[in-house]
């Protein structure tokens, strides 16, 4: 009898044991499934934002132009016109800037080491060219029209050039994490 009932308890031992192993594998990969959906939805959502944004400024030229478009906000006399169309010039060149650092610091939230510091790079370089712009802005006033020039030298500055390989990096280093290589 003895022998009896230690076969059918390591019979039911060896089936509950084997069950809760399957169980906890197969949680396991679907947590990590989930991982990796939810990096794909967060990696898509930076991607397209970065694709509007590429759009608007290089097939769109009336985008770009109306950012650095400096003579209009001296057109007329008017110190209150003047300071209307002063803030709709900061808020068109500031907007975008502040949007491209949400989604950066949505990725953030579920990037690897790797992609982090690439995207902190891209973060402290659009910082630093919303801080220029914010700069050449406070040099503005109704009697200086020379401003135009100094947002030319901003965005024709090389360190600009910087976005679309650190794009190009960023995109590799995700295809990597979701194994699209």
């Amino acid at each position: 009898m003895n022998n009896t009932l230690e076969v059918i308890l390591t019979l039911i031992a060896g089936i509950l044991g084997g069950g809760l192993l399957t169980y906890l594998i197969q949680r396991k990969d679907v947590k990590k499934e989930k991982r990796i959906d939810s990096k794909k939805e967060t990696y898509e959502s930076f991607m397209t934002f970065l694709d509007d944004m590429n759009k608007k400024i290089y097939n769109d030229p009336e985008f770009l132009n109306s950012m650095l478009d400096f003579s209009s906000i001296f057109e007329g006399g008017d110190l209150n016109n003047f300071n209307e169309r002063l803030i709709l010039m900061v808020k068109k060149s500031v907007e975008p800037l502040l949007m491209m650092n949400q989604e950066i610091n949505k990725v953030l939230l579920v990037a690897s080491d790797e992609l982090k510091e690439k995207v902190e790079e891209l973060k402290l370089l659009t910082d630093d060219f919303n801080t220029d712009m914010q700069n050449a802005i406070k040099g503005i006033t109704q009697h200086n029209e020379d401003i135009s020039q100094s947002m030319g030298a901003i965005v024709a500055n090389e360190k600009w050039e910087r976005f679309k390989p650190l794009q190009d990096e960023i995109i590799k280093i995700m295809r990597k994490e979701l194994n699209y290589n």
